[in-house]
């Protein structure tokens, strides 16, 4: 939002009036097109501080402070799947900096509202915009997570909703996935039953933008409405700024499998979510051709300067965009195998198995690091899930328990007995998108998956056999469905 063309971009939108932004989700085209999308808000966010630091009133010791933070200015990552709790920076709701004091030779200490807290929005359309589409009883004036009835952000349901997921599994084990389509996105198709890293970063959406506790009374649906924070609506979320932490995390987890996994392709898949351009995708896919709108490779911005997904495709891809991660120094590139193996023993050192007991799937990934003892092997429980994406309107949950979950719908969320979720991210206002009702008409199918072996050996106390693993979870394992975003 708002649905307008970026960039002088001379598509057209493929439905004039009606929302179709430029989306690739639960598509093989959602890791390319958001690499070019972060790299191109970092370049903003950078010649927006170089424009302030070199129009400082005063050229003196604090412009030089100032002119070298510059050139560390990068955007920074959360690392949600070392740990899921909010970024303690991102739930203060004002930061203290160092300004120029009322002549050169002095500073002082200003307190301003921080710009990784909220967004503000600049003018009455925004608000307006905001308002609909969250379906909000009150004025949205800035960005909200986890809000109240009375429009009131609770960073802290926020946080303890993210702290009661953990990613660390599911990454570990989807870095030694060699598919492409299989690892990054959340779309069915045939054989694809495994977990990817977009069903991980919708978690991080629908956790974040709102509390998954409010259910609305049925008999004072009004006064009982449910609201929705930024981070939980498709079409919106990126008003957040903590959404900019989130996705270059999302990139740097598929930058990590890039080095882990050269030569990867970006196979055709059936596209089955409309964008700006598409009207219809009936025997149309989503390939390494497809174009990455509205980016454009240089300033001609016409119809042959589009980056493709393809170019994406290889980790060059950021390093050409002037930028690295930890995992990934740049230094390695001349030497894959030695840039391979150093992310591997990253991934185990951050990721891998806490428990006695390693976790493979199959054998060891290559560059684990040695350990003393021969590895031993465990058979790796998952829940996996397959759904209609619009089952339910706007963005929904599927909780995971072993053992009955507790009957107020309210409590889910916080039972003990809850493994984990699996998180649907999806546009609020089907009723009125005609993409989104052509979707649901093809039935969209999207994946996920709940990792149980840690939470069987919490509760039987021990490594189980198979057999006893299938008949207690035959016996144990419940799931439920969750919306609670709108009023539905």
């Amino acid at each position: 939002m708002p649905f307008v063309n970026w960039q002088d971009d001379p598509t057209g939108p493929a439905y004039p009036g009606v929302p179709a932004g430029y989306c690739t989700h639960a598509s093989t085209l959602f890791l390319p097109w958001h690499r070019p999308y972060i790299a191109l808000y970092e370049q903003i966010l950078y010649a927006y501080a170089k424009y302030y630091v070199d129009n400082m009133e005063f050229k003196d010791k604090l412009y030089d402070r100032y002119t070298q933070a510059l050139q560390n200015l990068r955007l920074p990552y959360w690392d949600w799947a070392s740990d899921s709790h909010l970024p303690s920076i991102t739930m203060q709701k004002t930061i203290d900096i160092t300004v120029q004091g009322d002549n050169p030779d002095t500073t002082e200490i200003k307190q301003i509202p921080n710009p990784l807290y909220s967004y503000a929005f600049t003018s009455k359309m925004a608000m307006d915009l905001i308002t609909s589409e969250l379906q909000s009883p009150f004025q949205n004036k800035w960005s909200l997570r986890c809000p109240d009835v009375n429009g009131v952000t609770h960073d802290e349901i926020a946080d303890s909703q993210n702290a009661s997921v953990s990613h660390r599994a599911g990454i570990f084990s989807l870095m030694s996935i060699d598919d492409f389509g299989e690892f990054s996105n959340t779309a069915w198709s045939p054989g694809h039953n495994y977990d990817s890293l977009e069903s991980h970063h919708n978690t991080i959406h629908n956790f974040t933008g709102g509390d998954q506790s409010q259910v609305p009374e049925p008999s004072n649906p009004v006064t009982a409405l449910p609201v929705s924070g930024n981070m939980e609506d498709l079409w919106s979320s990126s008003f957040d700024p903590i959404f900019w932490l989130h996705h270059v995390n999302v990139d740097r987890l598929w930058a990590i499998w890039q080095a882990i996994h050269p030569g990867s392709t970006i196979d055709a898949e059936l596209a089955l979510f409309d964008r700006w351009t598409k009207a219809k995708y009936v025997d149309t896919k989503d390939t390494g051709d497809s174009h990455l709108e509205p980016f454009h490779k240089n300033k001609k911005h016409d119809m042959s300067s589009y980056w493709l997904a393809s170019d994406m495709k290889e980790i060059d891809s950021a390093f050409n965009f002037s930028y690295q991660y930890p995992e990934t120094p740049f230094r390695l590139l001349p030497n894959r195998k030695a840039l391979a193996s150093f992310a591997n023993a990253r991934v185990w050192a951050l990721y891998g198995p806490v428990t006695e007991d390693r976790s493979f799937l199959g054998k060891p990934i290559s560059g684990a690091p040695k350990v003393d003892e021969p590895a031993k092997y465990r058979t790796e429980w998952q829940a996996f899930i397959r759904a209609k994406r619009f089952a339910v309107p706007g963005s929904w949950s599927i909780h995971v328990f072993l053992g009955e979950p507790p009957k107020d719908p309210a409590k889910w969320i916080s039972a003990e007995n809850r493994v984990d979720s699996v998180n649907i991210f999806a546009p609020r206002n089907i009723a009125s998108c005609a993409n989104c009702q052509g979707q649901n008409e093809r039935g969209m199918d999207v994946t996920g998956a709940v990792y149980l072996t840690d939470a069987l050996i919490k509760v039987l106390h021990h490594l189980p056999e198979d057999k006893e693993v299938s008949e207690y979870l035959k016996a144990n394992l419940y799931w439920t469905v969750a919306k609670v975003s709108f009023l539905c």
